[in-house]
């Protein structure tokens, strides 16, 4: 008991230490936060598409009827799964039993991921979040096809292993040689901007070459300080009062989704928004104050 205590005192602290940071910097424990622009459908969907592409990736797949082909099949298997449990023997069923915490950890933690992106705006639902439910339910799928294999279900537990164990690394594979032969596309992040969509940007080469007076606004000031050692302003979340340009330049890239920022319709709202030049990749607009009325 005491190595347990002493086990989460040092496991808490550093968690501790950076919301007092936090508190100090900001005035706040976890930072501002603004409502969410994705419902609770919407969220359900896209955990279900994420789930998937762990295990059929989407340059094997792609998004459509195959996908709902395979989140039926996934069902068939967890009722079969749990009908096979419940018609199993005591012996199995202690045995399964021990599966209970991996469970019960996988549906909370899934619970609450759906739950916060539906009150709370943030990253949508990618892999990255729900990369701590992938082992979890490679463990439960597969327990659910050692069910169906003892009650006489052999084709689907043969099945099963093959979506489970082979299709994901042909997933990776794939995906693999084609970054190697052509390149990564145009997203956001460390690993995308020395891939060839970014380097042959025209808004990027442009912003190379000219230099732009005043603050500088953008959807993607990451992008631009690492292409171009510029220092944009991030454009704030939707619902946010705070943070608006007044005057300057946006710099509007075509490649950065980020769904929860503002945009341009949104920013004629409130500011003189001027279309300077348009590229096959993104737009550079004039901001100038709206007069008070």
């Amino acid at each position: 008991m005491v190595h347990a205590c002493w086990f989460g005192v040092v496991a808490v602290l550093p968690l501790v230490l950076w919301l007092g940071r936090n508190h100090i910097l900001t005035g706040t424990l976890l930072g501002p936060r603004y409502p969410s622009c994705h419902s609770l459908l919407e969220n359900l969907a896209l955990t279900f598409t994420g789930l998937s592409a762990f295990w059929v990736p989407e340059v094997l797949v792609p998004q459509g009827l195959a996908r709902l082909g395979l989140g039926a099949l996934s069902g068939l298997a967890v009722v079969g799964a749990s009908w096979g449990w419940l018609r199993a023997s005591r012996a199995v069923k202690n045995t399964l039993s021990r599966l209970g915490p991996v469970a019960v950890w996988a549906a909370v933690y899934a619970l609450f991921l759906i739950a916060s992106s539906t009150t709370t705006a943030y990253d949508d639902i990618n892999l990255r979040l729900l990369a701590p439910l992938y082992g979890p339910v490679v463990v439960l799928l597969l327990a659910g096809t050692g069910q169906l294999e003892e009650r006489g279900w052999h084709q689907a537990v043969w099945v099963g292993l093959v979506v489970l164990l082979l299709v994901p690394p042909a997933g990776i594979s794939w995906a693999g040689a084609r970054y190697a032969r052509e390149g990564a596309g145009a997203g956001t992040g460390a690993d995308r901007y020395n891939t060839a969509p970014w380097q042959g940007s025209e808004t990027i080469h442009y912003l190379q070459q000219h230099q732009l007076q005043g603050a500088l606004y953008s959807n993607g000031p990451d992008a631009l300080y690492i292409l171009c050692g510029l220092r944009a302003q991030l454009l704030p979340r939707r619902g946010a009062e705070e943070g608006w340009p007044r005057a300057g330049h946006l710099v509007w890239l075509d490649a950065v989704r980020r769904k929860y920022l503002v945009g341009p319709d949104q920013l004629q709202t409130r500011v003189y928004l001027q279309e300077q030049t348009r590229f096959a990749d993104g737009a550079i607009y004039k901001i100038a104050p709206k007069e008070e009325e």
